[in-house]
């Protein structure tokens, strides 16, 4: 591909390629954000009772805050969700299951976070 024509035409018919099947992916892109952003509230919603209710039944509410629990939690689901594809935001939408990736790194998420929150 040393001649400067099929080196333009090349880049011309990627760039037409891309163009054509941009509004399509953009779509699906925020589609898939939305659906994480929508995944990580919920998550948190659930956690924060949850973790609070465990701090309670050890006797150990005021080690933590409603801040530092809401940040616990908030860390957990980022790291879940933020790197999903778009095949598991699908997947999970439909099972709410995570994907055996993400739930063999649940408790190494949930360390990072916890030392990092408390």
């Amino acid at each position: 591909m040393n001649n400067p024509k099929v080196k333009t035409l090349s880049i011309g018919f990627l760039i037409m390629m891309m163009s054509l099947s941009s509004p399509a992916y953009s779509e699906s892109y925020e589609w898939s954000e939305k659906m994480k952003g929508n995944f990580r509230k919920g998550f948190v919603l659930t956690c924060e009772p949850v973790i609070k209710s465990q701090f309670e039944r050890a006797g150990m509410l005021d080690f933590a805050t409603t801040t530092q629990r809401i940040a616990y939690c908030t860390c957990v689901a980022i790291k879940i969700f933020d790197d999903f594809s778009m095949s598991e935001v699908k997947s999970f939408q439909k099972s709410g299951e995570l994907p055996l990736r993400k739930k063999k790194a649940r408790s190494g998420y949930s360390n990072e976070c916890s030392d990092k929150h408390f």
